[in-house]
């Protein structure tokens, strides 16, 4: 359920100008990396909805580097059922926004990543109309996470990676999602999930 709520997010954040590289969920994955001392393996950022999973370039699209504008993706913080009725199977999960910038790149003159983040979090409507077999999607923003916490599930050495210090920047911002899944679409969903849309 949080892979398609991550892209229904990433949908509405999408047509924002400074915006250029999005995915819905993403997960770390090991992928070995060419450097000066040979080849080493490190965990990276890979969208669960990659279109070409073994393209190196598409393994590649979420990790920073001076030729990308910007970088937003979302983490899982899982689901929990909260409660269910006669009709609905209420759920509750927590989705992460991560986002990069390359400052330059998106005003030269005035950039302040806190007015960038502001922005995404806008964007993010605070209500979800129905979408396939998920209901009543309420999205409640949380808060900004420590910049300690950014990035930490991936081997991209904060500390030393030029493209985690100015004139770049990253941050991430937690939302709570409150959804229901209707009692008797369970077994569709499963079995055949057209026959359970409700657009």
């Amino acid at each position: 359920m949080n892979a398609r709520i991550a892209e229904l997010l990433r949908d509405q954040i999408d047509d924002l100008n400074f915006v250029e590289r999005t995915a819905g969920l993403v997960r770390s994955l090991p992928m070995k990396i060419e450097t000066e001392d040979g080849a080493v393996t490190k965990n990276i950022p890979v969208a669960l909805n990659n279109e070409t999973p073994c393209e190196p370039e598409e393994m590649m699209a979420l990790v920073p580097d001076s030729d990308k504008m910007s970088i937003i993706f979302f983490e899982d913080g899982g689901i929990n059922i909260t409660r269910r009725d006669s009709w609905y199977i209420h759920c509750e999960s927590t989705l992460t926004m991560v986002a990069w910038f390359n400052l330059p790149m998106i005003n030269p003159d005035y950039t302040d990543a806190t007015l960038l983040m502001a922005h995404l979090v806008a964007a993010v409507p605070k209500y979800i109309d129905n979408d396939d077999f998920i209901t009543r999607i309420l999205v409640v923003p949380i808060g900004e996470l420590d910049k300690e916490t950014v990035y930490s599930q991936y081997d991209l050495d904060l500390a030393e990676n030029m493209y985690f210090a100015f004139p770049y920047d990253y941050a991430a911002f937690q939302f709570n999602v409150i959804f229901a899944i209707p009692k008797n679409c369970l077994d569709k969903i499963i079995i055949d999930p057209d026959e359970c849309f409700l657009k």
